[in-house]
């Protein structure tokens, strides 16, 4: 699924108003460079919505490359912000 898919799905799941917050994971085909291009998908695909929904984020260090998740950019960067799973 691409990013922009990934997006047009966050805003179907925010307008069905059925749903408590969106689950994302983070790219999992290529590795981030840094906690600044993680922020910029999780935002591409948020951006979508009204930033409304809560937003619980699986973090795997191993299919991201990034081995400390830096969570307290995330909470800054995202109001909803609710969970964070370190795998």
């Amino acid at each position: 699924m691409s990013v922009e898919e990934s997006g047009q799905l966050a805003r179907l799941v925010q307008t069905l108003n059925r749903f408590d917050g969106i689950a994302l994971l983070a790219p999992i085909f290529y590795k981030v460079i840094n906690a600044d291009q993680l922020v910029s998908y999780l935002e591409s695909i948020l951006n979508k919505t009204d930033g409304q929904m809560p937003l619980l984020y699986y973090h795997f260090p191993d299919r991201t490359g990034q081995q400390n998740c830096n969570h307290f950019l995330l909470v800054k960067n995202f109001k909803k912000f609710v969970f964070l799973f370190f795998s």
